[in-house]
């Protein structure tokens, strides 16, 4: 329920609501909303996916220390560290997470890393399991190839436009099936 509902339902308009946020107007309160109602939505459905199992804080702040030296080659705030042990991981951390594997998948694409340094999340159900995924994060950390990825443009895929597109061999073109099926009709 958004806070122009709540509001509404204890008989305020958007004008007081805005004054209750500060000087915000309310379509920007609404979309400050939407955004956090969004964001909970992808976490949890990071959640969903997250590693489940018995981790401890030592084995998961392990994890933290070398995910924050990555992260921060994204631009992301730090990690904070874990206070006790957990069944499953946040699904914020695995959010982070999936975004370095992804970053190391598409530099092992381009040749620039090898395969076996591309962290997974399948399979984490120990504290082996998560040390063994802090140890390829660690590499990606101190390797100058993937930092120089990172730091590089990345470079959109051309599209060829439909138009431009020639059939496999012995596949027929769109305009030579309309002909055909014309001539039957």
């Amino acid at each position: 329920m958004a806070i122009s509902d709540i509001g509404r339902m204890n008989g305020m308009d958007m004008k007081s609501l805005a004054g209750m946020k500060g000087s915000k107007e309310p379509a920007e309160i609404e979309l400050e909303l939407k955004v956090g109602e969004l964001e909970g939505e992808e976490d949890g459905m990071y959640q969903d996916m997250s590693p489940v199992g018995r981790f401890s804080k030592g084995a998961l702040n392990s994890l933290v220390s070398v995910h924050n030296q990555v992260s921060k080659m994204f631009g992301m705030k730090p990690y904070a560290s874990f206070e006790e042990d957990q069944e499953s991981f946040p699904g914020a951390f695995t959010k982070e997470i999936s975004m370095i594997i992804d970053a190391a998948d598409d530099a092992a694409e381009a040749e620039v890393i090898g395969m076996e340094m591309v962290p997974s999340l399948e399979n984490i159900t120990t504290d082996k399991d998560v040390a063994l995924l802090s140890g390829k994060i660690g590499m990606l950390a101190k390797s100058k190839d993937f930092k120089k990825f990172l730091a590089e443009p990345k470079e959109e895929e051309e599209e060829m436009p439909e138009a431009e597109m020639t059939p496999a061999e012995g596949e027929m073109s769109e305009a030579d099936m309309d002909k055909l099926f014309s001539e039957r009709m």
